[in-house]
Formats: C-alpha cells, structure tokens, sequence
C-alpha cells in the first residue's frame, strides 16, 4: 500500500529521485526497486515475464518496495526446457497451475491430459510438467462434431464461465444440451455448443461489458483480482493483450455477467473518494479510470462523477416485510468466484442484495485469493413471495449461505452442520465485518456456540472487544435482542444474511 501511495505521489508530480542500480553475478542481475518502479515496468526492462520474476523471487502478488533486491535470471536460465515437440517446466516457488496454463497460453484439461497424475490442486517447487507444442486454448477441452462444438467439463468449469467462454448465453447452452442441469455439471461432462452461435445473436441476452481505464500503479493480475476474473479471461476479452506491458490509460474490456449502467454522482459535503468508492462497491482506482482527469485529492462539492454500476436498467423493489412481502423486477445472483449456486430458481433478489453480496465475496477473494467457493443456499424466489420452509426470503433481501470451516477443501466448503470450534473466523468475520462497515445489513443469524468461538478468535487477534460487544450477540445470551449478529435455531449448517432496505425501495419494510 505504501509503494502505492508512492507511486500515485509520481504521478501527482511529487516524485522523489531514487536510484536503482543493477550488479551482475554469474548469470543472475540483483535490480534493486526505484521509486515509481512496478513490477511490469521492470520484466519490460529486463524482457522477461512478471510471472519469472515472481518466481525467482518467491513473491506471491505484485507488491514490491522501494529498495527491495529482485533477482532476475539470464534468458538462458529458463526454467523450462524443450524437446522434441514439447516443454518441460519447472514448477518454481510462486506457480500455480493458472499461471503456468496462462504463461503457455494452455487450458487446465489440456495440462492435465499430458500429465496424467497432475493434481492441479496441489503442485510442489521441482515438479517437473509437460506441455504440448501447438496447443490451444480449446483443442483437448472441445472437439468439433457435426455442426457444433462438443467441450468436456474441466475442474474449476461453471457453466456461466463455459458460456463466458465460448460467447455464448447460459440460455443457448440450454437449449443445445436438453437434460443439461444449470446447477450439477460434472469433471468430464460434454456439452455441445453450436458453431457460428454468439451471445448477440436472434433474441438471445446480450453480452455485457464494462470498460475499465488503467491508472497509475495497476497490473494486469491486480486488476484481474478486482474484478473477480482471471488473467486468462482479460485475455479472451482483449485478444491484442500484452499481460506484460500495460500502458496508463488503456481501456480494458471486462465481461460482465449482470448488465451495466452509467450514474452521476454528484459530490456531497464531507466525501472523499474513498467514501464515495466504498458506498458504490467499486474502487478508488476504478472511479479515477472512468473520470479522466480527475485528482483524487481535490474532488469538490458539486462535481459529478461517472460511476458504473452493475445491474437491470429498470430497478427493482422489495415491496413489504421479509416475512410476508414480495420481489419486483428481481435479479438472478449470477456465479462468482468466490461462490456457488445451489439452486438457481431460488437465487433472485434486488440488485442491492444481489450487488451486496457479490461484493462481500469480491473483496473476501482479493484478500484471500485461496479461499474455497462456498455453497448459496436460498435467496428468494423471481417474483418473492412464500418460499417453503422459510418464513421469511419474501422480498428479495434474504440469502442462506454456508459457512467457511475447517472441513472444506482447497477449493470449496461443503453446506454441512458444524459445531463453534469447526468455524474458520478470519474468512468468516472478512465477509461479515465488510458488510457491517459499509453499513450494508439488517441482521446476520448465526449460531449462538458459533459466535461464541467468532468472538473468542478475535478478541484473541486483536479486534476491540468493545466493538465486538456492539456487533455480537455473545456473550448476552441468546434471547437478548442485541447486536446486529444474533442467534436463530437451525444455524449450524450456514448463516442468515437479511440486507437492509436500499433508499429507493420507499415500500421496502424492516
């Protein structure tokens, strides 16, 4: 973070001059980081890849300092060997199994088809991978046959992204593949696609786009991050790419799977940009690269402001109380990688709740991009309304949804009963303290023995147990009404999110 204020201070025209200085030893060069420096600029220098550098230098994201010793290998220390057709690569500290299928312009199920024992999941510093010669990124994942395209179901796949990725529709996939079950695909299950078919094409939803403006300090995996896609992915969308090289003030398409639109905010008295992002679910750098031009430390009262945001041009409403009211104009919750949807007939809600909860996962995966999707349970229904067997889910403004815990695997959480000392607290209370911080929720039902180790856990890392008395209902007993987590039977197997009333829904309830 502070390499980033130093860096946003260079582009303000406050630079310090710092120099950096290189020494060569055997066929390594020690680059020791200037001020202004980002990780992108210096493999530019060096013609190497971010990726190499990471690796030789055991980094696992794209912070770096000023005065940090970064050692960069001489092309002909590579960490990948070829021979007769194929090359052999190295896992280095920092791999993973995207990054390697990104660096070779690869897929996942190809990799695995030449390495039959690989466990993408789980690859060690030394392995030793196979890639192919001439590989594509859909050659062993899909076959042509007839007059569409079969595509074999890959670890990691959601249909969403295998739409995504063929620029396709989730309704078109449904209509080529008759039995196909938006909510149980399976590793090594063919799906047809039909050739020539695009998103936009007959009377089939569009495909949607937001665009997004580098500014000062961004890496293409950075921005990635934010965003909630891959690298990978901003490739596919922007074929003319360079994940190596990105200039201030390119514009970078980013598929979206909600629509967007564009407001104008107008600047209030007291707000500062980061305000302003937080109360939109969008970032500083995010607004800056939609409003060319402006300074984010003289924004004035009265200025308007272009702010993308995701969902319907026609707004929706939660009409009445959750126990007895009903959803206008609701909003499908879309896949995301932080989550699954376990029954997507149940998973409408207002484009608040649906953006809300989006953005809880969004931010718990920038800060932990390891942690495991976790199961969504029941929202409420298209049109709200009863939704057996709950009392409440009639307005659009409820979700179930699993807890992080011991249990779940690198890659995902299981929607299973847990007992208090099972829960994961740090991914848990990321979730719950940004949407209790951004002023975002009503209530949050949890299980009283679950709160009680929640509460013991963070008092135990630090967090005020003043501010933890405000927000839990432990230690008060569980029929005191008070704090904004509260205790309800039947919550061992996932907690209950209710978010609160948006300003615009004059007929939403409490």
């Amino acid at each position: 973070m502070w390499v980033r204020r130093v860096i946003c201070a260079l582009a303000l025209g406050h630079a310090v001059a710092l120099a950096s200085f290189v020494s060569t030893a055997a066929a390594d060069t020690t680059h020791v980081v200037a001020a202004g420096e980002m990780l992108g600029s210096i493999a530019a220098r060096y013609g190497v890849r971010v990726s190499e550098i990471q690796a030789w230098n055991n980094l696992t994201d794209d912070r770096i300092r000023i005065g940090q010793r970064l050692t960069i290998r001489d092309g002909n220390s590579d960490d990948s060997a070829e021979s007769e057709g194929e090359t052999i690569h190295t896992v280095a500290p920092g791999d993973t199994t995207l990054g390697i299928c990104e660096r070779y312009h690869v897929t996942l199920s190809q990799l695995q088809s030449w390495n039959r024992n690989l466990d993408p999941d789980r690859i060690r510093i030394g392995q030793r991978i196979t890639i192919r010669q001439g590989g594509s990124s859909g050659s062993s994942s899909s076959s042509s046959s007839g007059s569409g395209t079969v595509y074999e179901v890959a670890p990691g796949d959601t249909l969403l992204g295998i739409a995504a990725r063929h620029g396709v529709t989730l309704n078109q996939l449904q209509s080529w593949n008759r039995n196909l079950d938006p909510d149980r695909i399976r590793i090594g299950q063919r799906i047809t696609i039909r050739s020539g078919a695009s998103a936009s094409s007959g009377s089939e939803e569009p495909v949607n786009y937001t665009t997004y403006t580098v500014v000062s300090g961004d890496t293409l995996s950075g921005i990635a991050a934010r965003q909630g896609v891959t690298m990978q992915e901003l490739q596919e969308w922007n074929p003319r790419l360079d994940p190596d090289r990105i200039r201030l003030g390119q514009r970078i398409r980013i598929r979206s799977l909600r629509p967007t639109r564009t407001i104008r905010y107008e600047v209030q008295p007291g707000d500062f940009l980061g305000r302003i992002a937080s109360r939109h679910n969008v970032t500083v750098s995010e607004i800056l690269s939609w409003n060319p031009g402006v300074d984010p430390d003289r924004i004035r009262i009265g200025h308007q402001l272009n702010i993308q945001q995701s969902g319907p041009e026609v707004p929706s409403e939660s009409i009445g109380a959750a126990y007895g009211g009903r959803l206008v104009n609701g909003e499908q919750l879309p896949e995301h990688p932080g989550y699954r949807v376990r029954r997507s007939r149940r998973a409408w809600g207002t484009n608040e709740t649906i953006t809300n909860l989006m953005a809880g996962y969004s931010y718990v995966k920038r800060r932990f991009p390891d942690a495991p999707e976790i199961a969504v349970h029941d929202l409420s229904f298209e049109n709200g309304g009863p939704m057996s067997p709950h009392r409440s889910h009639q307005s659009g403004r409820d979700a179930d949804i699993g807890y992080y815990h011991s249990m779940c695997t690198e890659t995902e959480c299981e929607y299973r009963a847990i007992n208090g000392d099972q829960i994961n607290t740090e991914l848990q209370w990321a979730l719950f303290d940004y949407w209790i911080r951004n002023d975002l929720i009503e209530y949050i039902f949890v299980d009283y023995r679950i709160q009680e180790q929640m509460v013991e856990d963070l008092i135990e890392s630090g967090v005020s147990a003043e501010r933890l008395g405000r927000i839990f209902q432990f230690p008060s007993g569980n029929r005191i009404a008070r704090g904004v987590i509260r205790h309800e039977p039947g919550h061992r197997t996932h907690f209950h999110v209710r978010f609160s009333c948006y300003d615009g829904d004059e007929r939403c309830r409490e």
